[in-house]
């Protein structure tokens, strides 16, 4: 069977063969001490293959980034999702994906808070 050009197959297996596997956002949200002191979670957008990973990335972040053992910090299933949060979602958020996949243009990490 011959397939025809515009069916999609070829770019499917070229991306298959390359074992790139294609990064989305997610928003993940950890509480770590602060939860104690009534301070509000951090939320963080990471770039992942699935869900999973991202929550070890954005947990792995945290843990670094604020001086904190991974056993002790709490993810926020009602704040972790694919995707990013909406501009009004009433919550600040850091953006850890790279320029290169906001932009096109260098590597380092892009911090970005909303309202």
């Amino acid at each position: 069977m011959q397939e025809s050009p515009g069916d999609g197959l070829d770019a499917t297996r070229d991306k298959a063969a390359s074992g790139v596997k294609r990064l989305k956002a997610f928003t993940v949200t950890i509480a770590g001490s602060e939860r104690e002191d009534g301070e509000e979670p951090y939320t963080w957008v990471v770039e992942a293959s699935d869900i999973t990973s991202a929550i070890s990335k954005a947990t792995d972040h945290h843990a670094r980034s604020q001086e904190e053992r991974v056993c002790d910090l709490e993810l926020v299933p009602r704040h972790t999702f694919e995707g990013v949060p909406c501009a009004n979602c009433g919550y600040h958020w850091n953006d850890l994906r790279t320029r290169e996949s906001l932009h096109g243009a260098g590597e380092e990490e892009v911090t970005k808070m909303q309202l």
